[in-house]
C-alpha cells in the first residue's frame, strides 16, 4: 500500500494548472492531491489538470451535478480520478459532448471511483491498451431505459490487463453494462448491473473472475463470449460464481448488427464459442427464456473466415447452482434463436440449460456433432434444479435442424451423460500496482522561463526553447511575423503539404517543418521519416472569414530525447498572440466562404490526450515518403516533387535511387492522379489508418485500413461490427460491395453524431465530397454478402 502524508487545495476557476505538492513517504516522490472547485467548463479545467498530472496525483472532482462539454482523458500513469460518492459528483453528457467516451484511460494503474457519468450518447468509461484499471464505486446510468439510442457501453476495458470493476451500477446501455473484451486477469465484483441488454459481457478474454455480482431486468445477464477476426482470441478460463442471476427478461433494444442483438430476451447466462468456462454457486431465477445457453459461434455464422478460430465452447463446468423458474414464455421477444430453443422444447418447458450440439464442419456446408470427449466435455454436478427432469437439460442438436424454417433437430435430454466433474479453476489474482518512479528532476522554472523568453528577441529560431512547454508560440521564434504561422517561416523552415491531407470540418492547414542547423531527417520508403532530436513539426488550423484568414490554433510536434511531445496553442481574438492550451477549448465559427458557407458550428481545439488517440505515441501522421512523393498545386510551394525539394533544401537524407522507387500515393480529389479505387484507398488511409490499424486506438476492432492491407474480412468487406453499438446503424456489414446504403463504414462517415461519427473525434461537419467519393467506390466494388 502507498501511503501519503498530503494537504489538499482547492482550486479556483481559473487556476486551470495550479498544484500542491504533498509527500510520498514509500518512494520519496512528491505526490498531489488536488480538488478543483465547482463552477462552469468542469471539463475544460479539469482536462488541464489530467494533462498535467504526474504519477501518484490524485484529482478529486467536486460535489455537483456538471454538464460535460468533453469527455475526461487519463493518459498519465498511476493517477487516481476521484469524485466525492456516485450520488454526489454527477458528470452529465448529451449529443453536443465532444469525444466518444465519457471518461477514457490509456495509461497504467489507474484508479476511477465514487463518480457518476450520465447519458453519454456513446460509452461511460472505457480503458484501452493499459496494465491495471481499476473502476470503482461509480454510477454509469443512461436515463432513457430500453432506448436503442443509448450508448454502448457503461464500463467498457478493452485490451487491457489487470482489470478490477468493483462496487459499480450500470444501468441502461444498448449492449453491455459491463464489457471486458479481449483483456486478461480480470475480477468483476459486487456490481449492479440491470436494464441493459447484457448486463455482464466477458468476451476474447482470459483469466476473469466474475462474481458476487447481481444482474437483472437486463435482456441477458452474463455473456461469456469469444469472437473471430480479432487480434486476441482464444478465450478461455472464466469463473462466475455467487452472482444474481434473475429476471432478465427486457426486450432486447440492442441496434441491428450488433451481436447482442441476438441474445434472446429472457436469456440468464450465454457461453459462446468460450473454453474452460467454470460456473457456480450462482442463483438463476424467472428468466422467460433459459438459464443458461452453451452454443457455438456458428449458431449465428456458418461461414467464418477466420483459419485461427475455434467455434466451439469446450471445457464448460456448471456445478452448485440453483436453477428456478425458466423457460415458460420463450417465444417473447421475436428473437430468432428464442423462437427456436422454445419451439424444439414442446410439449416442455425450455429447460434450464440449452446446450446447441453444433460441432466442427463437415466439409459440406454442413456440421457434424460436437462430441466433446474427456476434459473437453460439458459437465454437470450437484446442481439444485426445479421442475420436472426433463427441464434441466438438452442438447438441442442444431445442426440437425433448419435455423431459418424451424424445423426441429434431434432433442436429446438425457442429463445422465453430462453427469460429470472437470478440474476446477484457480482464483485470478491481479498484479498489485507498482511503486511510484523517482520523479525525474525538474528544470528551474527560472531558467524555462529565461530560455523560452530569447525568442521573442533575435532572427533566429529560439532552438534551446525545444525542450521546454513554453507558454507562447512566439517564444519558440518559428515565423518572422510571430502572429502569422501561415506565412514566412524562419529558416531553416520549410513550408510542406500533403498529397492527401487529413479532413478537418475544411480547416486550412499549413503545414511547416524545422530541423536543427546541421541536421537532416533520414529516408524511409516506408512509415514516418526518421527525424533528429529536435525537429519541430508546425499545423495551423483556421479559416477565410469575410476575406481574412483566421488562424484558430498552432499544433506543435516536438521531438525531445525522450520522444515526440504535443503541444496546443489557442490564438487570441484579435490573432496576435498564442497562448499554450492543456484542456481543450471550443471555439464559436461561422463560415461565409468555400465549400461550407453558411455553416456555423463549435470548432473544438483538442486536449493533449486527444492527440494521442491519433498520434500514436505523439508520432506525426503525414510526413512519410507516399504522401509527399507528389508535386503540388499551391502557389506558395514550388512545381516540383517535394521529397526533391526536401533534399534540396538537405533537410533529407535520400539517394536519387530511392527518390526513384519512393512509394506515392494517389491525390484522393485528382482522378488523374490514379483509378478510383487508388483514391479512395488513399482516403481511408489518411483519415482512418492511424487508429485502424494493428498497433492503432482502433486495433480492437479487427478493421484495419491502410492502403498496405489486402481486400478481404480484416479491410470490411462484408466484416460484421464489433463493439460499434449505435455505431453500426442497424446495418450489418462495415463494407457492403455496390451498397454504401448498407455499409457502416459510409454511414459512420456521413454521421456527426457523437456516437456514430467517424473519425470520432473533433469532427463538426461532414466532408461531402470525400463522401461521394467514397459512394461512388463502394457502389464499383465486385462481389456481394450474404445478408
Amino acid at each position: 500500500m502507498i501511503g501519503f502524508s498530503r494537504r489538499r487545495l482547492r482550486l479556483p476557476d481559473w487556476a486551470g494548472t495550479l498544484i500542491v505538492f504533498g509527500f510520498l513517504c514509500s518512494t520519496h516522490l512528491q505526490a498531489k492531491i488536488i480538488q478543483i472547485e465547482a463552477g462552469p467548463n468542469l471539463a475544460y479545467r479539469a482536462q488541464a489538470i489530467l494533462d498535467q498530472a504526474q504519477p501518484g496525483d490524485i484529482i478529486e472532482l467536486p460535489s455537483g451535478d456538471f454538464l460535460m462539454e468533453q469527455e475526461l482523458a487519463v493518459a498519465v500513469d498511476s493517477v487516481t480520478l476521484r469524485g466525492q460518492g456516485p450520488d454526489q459528483t454527477i458528470l452529465r453528457y448529451d449529443e453536443r459532448t465532444g469525444g466518444p467516451e465519457g471518461i477514457i484511460v490509456t495509461a497504467d494503474h489507474v484508479v476511477i471511483e465514487d463518480l457518476a457519468v450520465i447519458d453519454h450518447p456513446g460509452d461511460g468509461i472505457k480503458s484501452i491498451g493499459v496494465d491495471g484499471i481499476t473502476i470503482r464505486r461509480t454510477r454509469v446510468e443512461w436515463t432513457k431505459q430500453a432506448d436503442p439510442n443509448n450508448g454502448a457501453y457503461g464500463l467498457y476495458p478493452v485490451l487491457s490487463s489487470n482489470v478490477l470493476l468493483e462496487d459499480n451500477t450500470i444501468i441502461g446501455a444498448s449492449d453491455a453494462g459491463i464489457y471486458v473484451g479481449q483483456s486478461s486477469h480480470i475480477i468483476v465484483r459486487r456490481n449492479l448491473a440491470e436494464y441493459n441488454v447484457a448486463g455482464i459481457e466477458i468476451e476474447n478474454s482470459i483469466y476473469a473472475d466474475v462474481y458476487e455480482n447481481e444482474t437483472r431486468y437486463n435482456t441477458g445477464g452474463i455473456i461469456i463470449f469469444d469472437l473471430p477476426n480479432l487480434i486476441s482470441k482464444g478465450g478461455k478460463a472464466a469463473r462466475v460464481y455467487r452472482n444474481l442471476i434473475h429476471r432478465n427478461n427486457t426486450k432486447n433494444f440492442a441496434p441491428d448488427g450488433n451481436s447482442v442483438a441476438l441474445v434472446p430476451q429472457g436469456t440468464g447466462m450465454i457461453i459462446m464459442a468460450n473454453d474452460d468456462v467454470e460456473v457456480f454457486e450462482n442463483e438463476f431465477s424467472h428468466h422467460n427464456t433459459v438459464s443458461i445457453a452453451i452454443v457455438s459461434y456458428h449458431v449465428t455464422e456458418s461461414v467464418i473466415d477466420d483459419p485461427r478460430y475455434d467455434a466451439l465452447p469446450e471445457k464448460i463446468f456448471i456445478h452448485h447452482n440453483r436453477f428456478r423458474k425458466a423457460g415458460r414464455f420463450p417465444l417473447i421477444g421475436g428473437n430468432q434463436l428464442g423462437l427456436v430453443v422454445g419451439i424444439h422444447a414442446f410439449p416442455f418447458k425450455v429447460p434450464h440449460i440449452v446446450y446447441d450440439g453444433i460441432g466442427k464442419t463437415d466439409g459440406n456446408g454442413g456440421f457434424l456433432d460436437a462430441d466433446l470427449q474427456g476434459d473437453q466435455r460439458i459437465c454437470l454436478a450437484n446442481n439444485d434444479w426445479d421442475g420436472h427432469q426433463r427441464e434441466r437439460f438438452a442438447n438441442y442438436n442444431l445442426h440437425k435442424a433448419s435455423l431459418f424454417n424451424l424445423l426441429p433437430g434431434k432433442v436429446e435430454r438425457n442429463i445422465v451423460d453430462y453427469e460429470c466433474e472437470l478440474e476446477r479453476l484457480p482464483p485470478v489474482t491481479l498484479a498489485s500496482r507498482p511503486s511510484l518512479p523517482e520523479q525525474a528532476p525538474q528544470p528551474d522554472p527560472e531558467l524555462v522561463n529565461a530560455i523560452c523568453e530569447q525568442g521573442l528577441t533575435g532572427d533566429t529560431v529560439n532552438w534551446q526553447a525545444f525542450r521546454y512547454d513554453c507558454p507562447e508560440l512566439a517564444h519558440y521564434n518559428l515565423f518572422v511575423d510571430p502572429s502569422d504561422p501561415s506565412n514566412e517561416a524562419r529558416q531553416p523552415g520549410l513550408l510542406y503539404t500533403l498529397s492527401t491531407p487529413l479532413f478537418s470540418d475544411y480547416a486550412i492547414k499549413d503545414r511547416f517543418v524545422f530541423l536543427p542547423p546541421g541536421t537532416q531527417a533520414n529516408y524511409r520508403s516506408n512509415g514516418l521519416l526518421e527525424f533528429p532530436v529536435g525537429t519541430i513539426l508546425v499545423k495551423s488550423f483556421g479559416y477565410e472569414q469575410s476575406s481574412v484568414h483566421r488562424v484558430l490554433e498552432t499544433r506543435l510536434l516536438i521531438r525531445r530525447d525522450s520522444g515526440w511531445r504535443a503541444l496546443v496553442y489557442q490564438w487570441d481574438a484579435a490573432g496576435e498572440r498564442a497562448l499554450v492550451t492543456y484542456g481543450g477549448a471550443p471555439i464559436e465559427v461561422e463560415l461565409d466562404s468555400g465549400p461550407a458557407a453558411e455553416k456555423s458550428f463549435t470548432y473544438q481545439i483538442p486536449h493533449l490526450q486527444r492527440c494521442t488517440s491519433c498520434h500514436l505515441e505523439n508520432q506525426p501522421i503525414g510526413p512519410k515518403a507516399k504522401w509527399l512523393n507528389f508535386t503540388p498545386d499551391d502557389e506558395r510551394l514550388p512545381p516540383i516533387n517535394q521529397l526533391v525539394n526536401w533534399q534540396k533544401h538537405k533537410l533529407l537524407a535520400v539517394s536519387d535511387e530511392e527518390l526513384q522507387d519512393a512509394p506515392r500515393m494517389a491525390v484522393w480529389d485528382d482522378p488523374n492522379s490514379g483509378s478510383i479505387d487508388d483514391r479512395a484507398r488513399a482516403y481511408l488511409d489518411i483519415n482512418c489508418a492511424h487508429c485502424h490499424n494493428p498497433s492503432g486506438a482502433a486495433n480492437s476492432s479487427g478493421l484495419f485500413l491502410a492502403s498496405e492491407q489486402p481486400y478481404g474480412i480484416q479491410f470490411g468487406i462484408c466484416k460484421p461490427p464489433i463493439a460499434a453499438g449505435r455505431g453500426s446503424g442497424g446495418i450489418l456489414f462495415d463494407i457492403f460491395p455496390g451498397k454504401p446504403e448498407s455499409s457502416i463504414l459510409f454511414q459512420r462517415l456521413k454521421s456527426t453524431q457523437v456516437a456514430a461519427k467517424m473519425p470520432e473525434i473533433d469532427k463538426s461537419i461532414v466532408h461531402q465530397e470525400g463522401l461521394e467519393l467514397l459512394d461512388a467506390w463502394i457502389r464499383q466494388l465486385p462481389g456481394t454478402c450474404a445478408e
